[in-house]
């Protein structure tokens, strides 16, 4: 894996192939370190310490039609937010440390 793990790669569907002014607005946004047309979708690889996939999806026009669609929708953020919280997250307490004696 050659990006660190806050960074993930994601695919975002365009209204049309390769609307400049969605690209322009996926570019635009902070966080997002990469935006790749093939089609009617783009590529977007951004930090999900600043942004998640359901604002990336807002900002380009986009609303998941359909319960499949939603679905994955809802399931990608999920997994944006959680690592997002993951990586925010302050060292437990160590379980390999003895016991203190009284």
């Amino acid at each position: 894996m050659d990006q660190p793990l806050w960074q993930v790669t994601r695919s975002v569907p365009l209204v049309e192939p390769a609307a400049e002014a969605q690209l322009t607005v996926l570019r635009s946004v902070p966080g997002v370190s990469a935006v790749t047309v093939t089609g009617q979708r783009a590529a977007v690889t951004y930090d999900v310490r600043a942004v998640q996939y359901g604002a990336l999806l807002a900002l380009a026009g986009q609303s998941q039609s359909g319960w499949f669609g939603r679905l994955r929708a809802a399931w990608r953020n999920n997994l944006d937010r959680n690592l997002a919280d993951t990586l925010q997250a302050k060292a437990g307490a160590c379980c390999n440390q003895p016991p203190v004696r009284r």
